[in-house]
Formats: structure tokens, sequence, C-alpha cells
């Protein structure tokens, strides 16, 4: 088929760049109709897949209403029904269920959140509400910055806004020392939940032994619970449970509320 390319008055085969031929007109055009895109080896407006509203010779950007995007494939898949029109993890929902939020491209397609976001929404990491940690400002922390609270929904909220809530008593913990299978080991129980990892806790933590010095190379410690460090010392079999001091160097250890350890 041939088409006239109105500015020289020449019909071609191929339109020249950056024109392209449309077939309902016969006519060479700088750009190509909506649900069509211009394949630049042809130089034909050629139609998008079904149910694309854009596209190009790679596959789908968006699609029609009542289609979802495949993002793996680029297409557009008529899955889901009028009533439950978003589609993720191959299932259709009557909205984006938790864990996911909705393409604003396509407006169908739910998009997995980030791994620590339960829930989110626009874009991955704008969290809503947090799976393990704590929610500020639309991020999932570790621990509430100073001066807030966490509510009953894992959120911190500012101590302003609910001052009795941040009446707290110290931050403190408690040493319990056993043996097991002829070894030194020891619980350290703080009064709540705090905010160090494993590597701070050894780089933090002061151990002493009849007033000596145990070195981080004698001991190691784990996660017993949310509140609890628990410590098993190596090569102890001379060890007593009596002789056994633990203390933290001061404002190292701080809790889920921004508060520190000031008893020691």
């Amino acid at each position: 088929m041939y088409f006239a390319h109105l500015q020289s008055s020449i019909c071609f085969l191929k339109c020249p760049d950056p024109y392209f031929g449309q077939t309902n007109t016969g006519l060479c055009h700088l750009s190509c109709p909506v649900l069509y895109y211009g394949d630049l080896v042809s130089r034909v407006c050629t139609h998008c897949p079904t149910g694309c509203f854009t596209c190009d010779a790679g596959g789908c950007y968006s699609c029609l209403a009542n289609y979802t995007f495949v993002n793996q494939s680029l297409s557009c898949s008529l899955q889901c029904n009028l009533t439950a029109i978003y589609f993720f993890g191959g299932t259709c929902y009557t909205s984006c269920p938790d864990g996911s939020y909705l393409n604003l491209v396509d407006l169908v397609t739910c998009l997995a959140c980030n791994s620590e976001c339960a829930t989110c929404s626009l874009t991955a990491s704008n969290c809503t509400k947090c799976s393990t940690k704590f929610w500020y400002n639309y991020q999932c922390v570790n621990a509430c910055p100073a001066n807030y609270f966490v509510d009953s929904n894992v959120a911190c909220v500012a101590c302003s806004l609910s001052p009795d809530k941040c009446v707290l008593e110290p931050l403190t913990y408690k040493i319990q020392p056993f043996t097991q299978n002829y070894q030194l080991h020891a619980y350290v129980v703080f009064n709540r939940p705090v905010n160090m990892t494993i590597d701070q806790f050894q780089n933090t933590v002061q151990i002493k032994y009849n007033g000596q010095t145990v070195k981080p190379s004698n001991f190691t410690t784990q996660f017993y619970n949310r509140t609890t460090y628990w410590i098993t010392f190596r090569n102890s079999s001379s060890l007593n449970e009596n002789s056994l001091s633990i203390g933290f160097q001061p404002g190292f250890i701080v809790d889920m509320y921004g508060n520190q350890l000031t008893v020691n």
C-alpha cells in the first residue's frame, strides 16, 4: 500500500521519517491515533494489542478500562469483572488487598508493597502500616523518636497529643545467670523492648567476672525474645554465676520510645 505525503506530493511505500502511514486515510502523518503506535521499521501506524491503551512494538504500557496490566509480559488481560475489578497475584478483588497498592497507570492492577509495609499507598515504600516495625511518617522504623509513644496500631504518636501516654518508668534490666551442660549462660532482660542489634549488644555490653573484664571474643549473644538477650560464655567451666556482673556503655541503649537506659 502506498501512502501520500502531502508536503512533497509524493506517494511512498514507506513514509519518510518522522512520518507514519495510516491505512484508514492513506496518508503520511506525524503521529498515530489513539490505540495505535508508530512502527519504526515499517513506518506504519499499527494497532495496539487487545486491551492496550498505550503501547509500542515492545508491548503495552497502560490498559483500557476493565483490563489488567501484566508487567511481566507488558500486556493487558481481561481477567476481572465489574464487581471485583482489581487484580493482584492472579486473583480479582473489590479493592487492593493489604500488602498492595493501586497502580495509578491503569487503575486496575495492584502492585506489591515493600516487605516491611503491612499496607501502603501511592508507592511501594509509602507505608501506612508496618509489618513488624513501628510506623512513623510513612516509614517503618526500629524505634519511635524521642517524645513519641506507640499506640494500639503500632504507630509512633507525638507525646504532645496524649501526654499521659509518655509517663513511663525508667528503662532498666536485670541479669539471670544459669549453667547448662557445664557452660555458663546469662539472660539480660530489659523491662521493655530496646532498639539494639546483636552486633550493637556485643560492642556495648561490659561483662566482668571477679572484677576482670570478659572480652567479646569469649562470649556470644543471641535474641531470646523482644526484651531478652541470651549470652553464652566460651571456656566457662571455671566461672561462677555469683561472680558475674554485666553493664552497658552509657547512652547506647534506647527503647522503642527513644528513652535511654539510665540505670547501669
